[in-house]
C-alpha cells in the first residue's frame, strides 16, 4: 500500500516535471524534485516510526 504511494508520488513528479520542462517552466522543475525528496523524507520517516 505505501509502496504504491511512493510510485504513484514518482508518476506525479515526473508527469509534472516533464509538463514544466516542455511549457518552459524550469524554475518549477528543481522545486518539485524537492518536494517530492522531502514529501520521500516524510515518508520513510513514519515507516521507521511504525517500525
Amino acid at each position: 500500500m505505501i509502496f504504491n504511494l511512493v510510485i504513484m508520488l514518482f508518476i506525479l513528479l515526473i508527469h509534472f516535471g516533464s509538463l514544466g520542462t516542455a511549457l518552459g517552466y524550469f524554475e518549477s522543475f528543481p522545486s518539485l524534485i524537492q518536494l517530492g525528496v522531502g514529501a520521500l523524507s516524510v515518508i520513510m520517516k513514519r515507516l521507521d516510526k511504525e517500525e
